[in-house]
């Protein structure tokens, strides 16, 4: 991969609330964290696709 490449708005939305989300359900299994990680970015103001075009 190349290094000097920023993340997606998407990669760097996972890279900051998967952690977060694994931290406070501990007993949540990755996949399902990632799940919700998932949810949560198809309503993210993060999220490109939220955007309306004015």
């Amino acid at each position: 991969m190349n290094r000097n490449k920023p993340l997606s708005p998407y990669n760097s939305f996972m890279k900051f609330n998967l952690p977060l989300i694994k931290q406070n359900n501990p007993n949540l299994k990755h996949n399902e964290a990632f799940k919700v990680v998932a949810l949560m970015w198809k309503d993210s103001p993060d999220n490109p696709k939220n955007f309306s075009s004015l």
